[in-house]
């Protein structure tokens, strides 16, 4: 008798151990569920149209996980240039029990984004991972981004990673590694970028889905601008860093400055003159002009300069020595 009862009551503590777990589990994905139906709801009244296929629970015992098949996000009236429309085959959403403040977004398969009138582009990543937390600290990150081998129309990117701030002015800080440019096309510096890190805050508050011309001017008219606090670009012969301030012009074209640090600027200026990008002669005033502000670091190496850039009324000027003119924006 005293054997059964040995037996028997750790078996009943081991099925209420699974029963307590999986009625948590069940309630957690009720959870991410509810979530997301929030979400939705928030999307759509922020003029955002979303659908979606049904959902599937998942990731017992380890894991709550709800996957969203067939998720759509667009934004604009239907046939208006600008309509943006990003499409998931599938959307994962996890709790984890060793990250419970966090909420885990991955995209494991095909995805297009298609802003009107251009065709729908397609890519995918071997990772896409998105940590979203619960309840985030003033002035604390509300979203981090992974993304590995990423791929899609020729382009494609090693290694991304990034963070969203929200709040009056949202800010970005993202970096990317052995990104590989499209071969249909010639790149003076050639098609690897080995590095580009941007640090960037937006003012002027997010623009509404709609038309691109008309977000634009709206976005303008509220004194939008972005602030570039951090940009570190390594590509071929050129390194370079800076920080700016851009807007858009009363034509809708973009305005701004920037202050460069550059490495590598006499070759990075030849290629640009052999590739027929600048001038010969804006090639040769540029060099000449660097080189009477270069220096040398005290440890040695390449010479470095620090130089100030204009883009303005659709020419881009090292100081006051003009090198291109700009291509204007054509909006729809």
């Amino acid at each position: 008798m005293r054997r059964g009862v040995r037996f028997v009551l750790p078996s009943a503590l081991l099925v209420a151990l699974i029963a307590g777990h999986t009625a948590l589990w069940f309630a957690a994905t009720d959870h991410l569920s509810v979530g997301f139906d929030a979400w939705m709801a928030r999307s759509r009244h922020a003029g955002w149209q979303v659908d979606a296929g049904p959902r599937q629970r998942g990731g017992w015992p380890l894991a709550a996980t709800l996957t969203v098949p067939d998720l759509t996000l667009s934004g604009g009236a239907p046939h208006v240039a600008g309509r943006i429309t990003w499409h998931a085959d599938a959307v994962v959403l996890t709790l984890a029990a060793q990250a419970p403040s966090l909420l885990g977004v991955d995209i494991p398969g095909a995805q297009t984004l298609q802003i009107a009138p251009g065709p729908a582009r397609a890519f995918q990543a071997e990772r896409m991972h998105l940590d979203v937390p619960f309840t985030p600290a003033p002035g604390a990150p509300v979203a981090s981004l992974e993304m590995r081998n990423l791929r899609g129309d020729e382009v494609t990117i090693g290694l991304l990673t990034g963070q969203v701030t929200a709040g009056p002015a949202p800010s970005l800080d993202t970096s990317a590694e052995a990104i590989e440019l499209p071969s249909t096309q010639e790149w003076a510096f050639g098609r690897r970028i080995s590095s580009l890190a941007i640090d960037a805050t937006l003012h002027g508050g997010l623009p509404a889905p709609g038309s691109v011309t008309a977000s634009a001017t709206a976005w303008r008219d509220n004194g939008g601008s972005i602030d570039v606090t951090h940009l570190a670009l390594g590509w071929g012969p050129l390194g370079l860093s800076a920080t700016g301030k851009f807007s858009l012009d009363d034509q809708l074209q973009p305005t701004g400055t920037a202050d460069l640090h550059v490495v590598g600027y006499a070759k990075s200026l030849s290629v640009l003159a052999a590739q027929h990008v600048i001038t010969a002669d804006a090639a040769l005033a540029a060099t000449a002009v660097m080189t009477l502000l270069a220096h040398v670091p005290q440890d040695g190496g390449a010479p470095e300069v620090e130089v100030p850039l204009t883009l303005r009324g659709g020419k881009l000027l090292l100081g006051n020595t003009p090198l291109v003119r700009v291509r204007p924006l054509a909006w729809p």
